[in-house]
């Protein structure tokens, strides 16, 4: 799968990866319909450089965003395309500009 950041994942997912030893491959997790088989190849120390700072701003952005338009009158947001319906794909979209 790749390189995870712990904070992103099902909070019970998390742990189990953070409590589990490096290399070990952990007994099959239930996950709803699935069965989750994880083995932690290493841990990469988070550093603040100026991917992390960017990654850091946009997510705070993105946050300060959304409140922002969940607080504008339903009338507004109908005027800006941004309904609640669609508030998800408008995120999407400024994401990717």
């Amino acid at each position: 799968m790749g390189p995870v950041e712990l904070g992103k994942l099902h909070p019970n997912l998390a742990e189990l990866l953070y409590t589990s030893p490096v290399n070990k491959v952990q007994s099959p997790v239930p996950s709803r319909e699935w069965q989750v088989i994880v083995r932690v190849e290493k841990f990469i120390p988070a550093k603040l450089d100026n991917d992390m700072r960017q990654q850091l701003l946009q997510e705070k952005f993105e946050s300060w965003f959304q409140e922002q338009l969940r607080q504008l009158p339903y009338q507004e947001q109908i005027w800006m395309g941004v309904t609640s319906d669609h508030l998800s794909d408008a995120m999407k979209n400024l994401a990717v500009a």
